[in-house]
């Protein structure tokens, strides 16, 4: 059974919080004060189990991924769209699984959970469902 560990860790070090704060930021303030808290770190731990690649008729894989991205870790117009609907100041999970219907034909699953790291609450929850086929 082939098992998978990947990992990504992304780290600004241009990000300066005294400088951003004294912007006077709308966003990312702390609830109960009008304290900037931005961040500079983001990761994303992803575990597969199964086929890396959905060939056959029955080839399958599910996974967990976490992720936690603070603010000004990475560009937020070139973040995943689907994870708290793109952007930063991020952390939650994605569980899924794709499953071969047919030859290079594959039916996928997830399932994207987040909320907001700093700030005020949000959080999301997306669903989507893909039928691929390769040609």
């Amino acid at each position: 059974m082939p098992v998978a560990l990947e990992g990504d860790f992304s780290k600004n070090f241009g990000f300066n919080s005294k400088a951003i704060a004294a912007l006077g930021p709308v966003n990312n303030l702390a609830a109960n004060a009008n304290t900037f808290h931005g961040g500079d770190t983001g990761y994303m731990l992803k575990l597969t189990v199964g086929k890396q690649e959905i060939v056959q008729r029955w080839d399958w894989n599910v996974f967990f991924a976490y992720k936690y991205i603070e603010s000004d870790a990475v560009l937020d117009a070139l973040n995943d769209p689907n994870f708290h609907y793109g952007g930063t100041n991020a952390k939650g999970f994605i569980v899924g699984g794709n499953l071969g219907i047919g030859k290079n034909v594959s039916l996928d699953a997830r399932w994207y959970s987040a909320s907001q790291i700093t700030g005020t609450p949000y959080a999301n929850d997306v669903v989507l469902v893909d039928l691929n086929a390769k040609f």
